[in-house]
């Protein structure tokens, strides 16, 4: 028999006797929880209705009922991520290895997030706001920046499961210019597994070209993420993360050996997934494992990416290209880039929610395009603070 307080149960004496003489009645608890939510007593007709819940748990009404008083009594929350990096890039532009442009170069990165979700009108919302930025200390051409937003609906599928609705919009720049605009849409179904979310996302994004120097054609993208953690418990405290992907990318135009947008085939560090517009489908994904040291003082690392994309562009002939002639072949051209990662982290370590880390990681791209082969090391530290 479960104790309510007498003042939250000022119902007709009827209503309240025939609820405590059967407690377990879904039919009871959910006219109690009317009455109660009529009288402005929140929290009480959502106990009633999780009474009703437990009683006839796959009884669709009840829990859309359930979900919409417990969305009105969901607190708002923010949360704010902020980042900067340093980081050192033996081949930034990520040409071949023998190209004059294979220089190093320095790069400061930052990035902050916003994430916000509260109810409105009934209806619990969620949004990510995302601006970011890379500036070469020598390269300038390659200094990037981009900013975006994305808001929409959570619904809960399950006790376990939501699913959340984003439209959005972004903006990206390369060297001072606008590059594109972008509008887009997202859907993500999110569940918890062993009390760790688990998501995959669907986005479709369709961008325009900005500033004609750069001659970016006006260009829609498909992804599919997941994202998926577990705790293998090899070491107490470990995680091991798998993000598979797939990625379509559709230019309005196709241009071969185009030279005026650089090639970044990898994230170079926090801005873009690729600064090209071509005409490709991607498979790929990551893995990475983390494991504590030193009573979770510190964090060590290893990781690998693996992305195989297939372009709808000709590969160029390399017997011409050697005297700057560019000819294509009748051959589409097909990329294997690898991309093993080591990481060693410092949770907490300047302040409360501030960490540090170090991270490595070594791009090698393999092509049939002998023009696209390259390697890069990339080495830099980062702070990273949650507020």
């Amino acid at each position: 028999m479960f104790a309510w307080a007498p003042q939250a149960l000022a119902s007709s004496d009827a209503e309240f006797q025939r609820l405590l003489a059967n407690p377990d009645d879904p039919a009871l608890n959910r006219q109690f929880a009317l009455s109660a939510e009529a009288r402005g007593d929140l929290r009480h007709a959502l106990a009633a209705l999780e009474r009703a819940l437990t009683a006839d748990p796959d009884n669709p009404e009840l829990f859309a009922e359930y979900e919409r008083l417990r969305r009105k009594l969901l607190p708002a929350a923010t949360a704010v991520t902020v980042q900067m990096g340093l980081n050192y890039a033996s081949n930034p532009r990520e040409v071949i290895n023998s190209s004059p442009e294979n220089e190093s170069d320095g790069i400061v990165d930052g990035a902050a997030t916003v994430e916000d979700e509260r109810t409105i009108a009934g209806v619990r919302m969620r949004s990510i706001a995302y601006a970011a930025g890379q500036w070469n200390f020598e390269i300038n051409e390659l200094s990037t920046g981009r900013v975006s937003a994305a808001s929409g609906p959570v619904m809960r599928l399950s006790q376990d499961t939501w699913l959340h609705v984003a439209p959005g919009m972004a903006v990206a720049w390369l060297d001072g210019m606008q590059m594109y605009t972008e509008a887009s849409a997202a859907v993500t179904i999110g569940g918890i597994y062993r009390g760790l979310t688990q998501t995959v996302t669907a986005r479709y994004g369709w961008r325009e070209g900005g500033d004609n120097s750069l001659d970016y054609p006006d260009s829609d993208v498909l992804e599919i993420l997941g994202r998926f953690v577990i705790s293998p418990s090899l070491v107490k405290g470990d995680y091991l993360y798998i993000q598979p992907s797939f990625r379509l990318s559709n230019p309005d135009n196709d241009r071969v050996g185009q030279e005026q947008i650089p090639t970044v085939f990898g994230p170079l560090t926090l801005v873009t997934r690729d600064l090209s517009p071509f005409d490709y489908t991607e498979w790929g994904g990551r893995v990475s494992y983390l494991f504590p040291i030193e009573n979770r003082r510190v964090y060590l690392g290893f990781g690998i990416s693996v992305y195989d994309r297939n372009f709808d562009t000709y590969t160029l002939d390399s017997f011409w290209l050697q005297g700057g002639i560019q000819i294509a072949t009748d051959e589409k051209r097909r990329d294997l880039f690898l991309e093993p990662t080591a990481h060693l982290i410092f949770p907490n370590l300047i302040a409360p929610n501030i960490d540090f880390r170090a991270d490595y990681r070594f791009e090698d791209n393999y092509s049939n395009d002998d023009s696209r082969d390259f390697q890069n090391h990339v080495a830099g530290v980062r702070v990273i603070g949650r507020f």
